[in-house]
């Protein structure tokens, strides 16, 4: 599930004059034939061969994106938790309009084709000294081992008269984590990439500089990185709740993150359930092919090793299924029905598998010229 973020109403008075200083780069980005712009692979090898250095790279990727993609106004509220990230992309480049959601995962995701580190950022705004209502997205990428960040939809225009004007407003390229807190903060206080961050409720109040604990947002990126998704999703909580609940756009983001948590949970509880089935399964097909092999009075001729394994593999398999579900914690009732009715076939299956054993130890332990007599001795 991913959440589909929406576009704050830009006031005109805020808007940015073009700058000239990215000239050279904008003409040759804009200059990309359309062909090669369905997709962010295409994309990103034209912006690749054109340009070396990150920040020629970066301003590609902004300008593109500001020139192309119109703000879909027809969709404002269309609110999608269920879209994928590639889905989110498509549409934006088939139909050339997106909402915020759309323009931040194209941008970041050719930031990742060019090799450019960067990560969505979903928070809310300010304008003209008010808080907003909807929740935005916009995007923090590292150039030349700097965080810098960049808001394309609201740099490529804004809305006036219920129409989207395209107007380029650079003060939302490479801004600084200083500069741009004052009308954007991030749901998580990670990314508002200052030292300290400011609260909830210093944003409110227009501040400029957190008032609270020293904090290394550098390394905690690093440590962010290494997170698996569950990780991720805890330690953004515990930022988000410490940082304040001031309105309900955080409240909505937590219980968002609290039900994607338990979603990731549960899948993984899920997956290593299927995992435990697949396993006994080929416990057992291994074992029936032994009593089919048994029934035919071990024939075709295996050395006694061989007899041996053809139990050993399937009672190896049971086991490892059974520690796989002694593993699953906290699962939902009715896949806890499914556990103890596997749990329970599984500890059937070893015990028949034990007393095959101790059948091929006699027959091993047997004189060559008797073992057939074993076949029709009752057990």
């Amino acid at each position: 599930m991913r959440l589909l973020i929406l576009l704050l109403f830009i006031s005109l008075n805020a808007l940015g004059q073009p700058d000239t200083t990215y000239s050279r780069v904008d003409k040759i980005a804009l200059s990309i034939p359309h062909p090669s712009t369905k997709n962010t692979e295409e994309i990103a090898n034209y912006f690749n061969s054109k340009f070396t250095k990150p920040e020629d790279k970066i301003r590609a990727i902004f300008i593109w994106l500001a020139s192309n993609i119109n703000y879909d106004i027809d969709n404002i509220f269309a609110i999608n938790r269920y879209a994928t990230t590639a889905e989110i992309i498509s549409k934006t480049l088939t139909t050339r309009k997106a909402i915020c959601q759309g323009y931040a995962e194209t941008f970041n995701e050719l930031c990742s084709k060019i090799g450019i580190k960067s990560f969505v950022i979903t928070g809310y705004t300010k304008q003209n000294g008010f808080v907003d209502y909807i929740p935005h997205a916009w995007v923090t990428a590292l150039i030349n081992n700097e965080w810098k960040l960049y808001d394309p939809t609201w740099g490529a225009g804004y809305i006036r008269d219920a129409k989207f004007e395209r107007h380029l407003n650079n003060e939302y390229y490479d801004a600084l984590p200083s500069t741009l807190i004052k009308d954007h903060m991030p749901f998580d206080p990670l990314w508002q990439l200052l030292n300290p961050p400011l609260t909830s409720a210093e944003f409110y109040d227009h501040k400029k500089q957190g008032s609270g604990e020293p904090f290394n947002f550098i390394d905690s990126i690093k440590v962010y990185e290494q997170q698996d998704t569950i990780e991720r999703l805890n330690a953004s909580i515990r930022r988000i709740e410490a940082n304040g609940i001031k309105n309900s756009l955080i409240y909505d983001q937590l219980n968002y993150l609290h039900r994607e948590l338990d979603f990731r949970k549960q899948s993984i509880i899920v997956a290593q359930y299927n995992e435990a089935v697949n396993k006994s399964n080929e416990a057992v097909n291994l074992f029936n092919k032994y009593i089919d092999y048994k029934n035919k009075q071990f024939t075709p001729k295996k050395t006694d090793p061989e007899i041996q394994q053809m139990v050993e593999y399937p009672q190896q398999m049971v086991m490892e299924a059974k520690n796989i579900l002694s593993s699953i914690k906290n699962p939902d009732p009715a896949l806890s029905a499914n556990i103890r009715s596997l749990d329970n076939m599984m500890d059937d299956i070893i015990k028949k598998i034990r007393d095959e054993k101790a059948f091929i130890a006699r027959y091993i332990n047997t004189s060559k010229a008797l073992r057939k007599t074993l076949f029709y001795q009752p057990r």
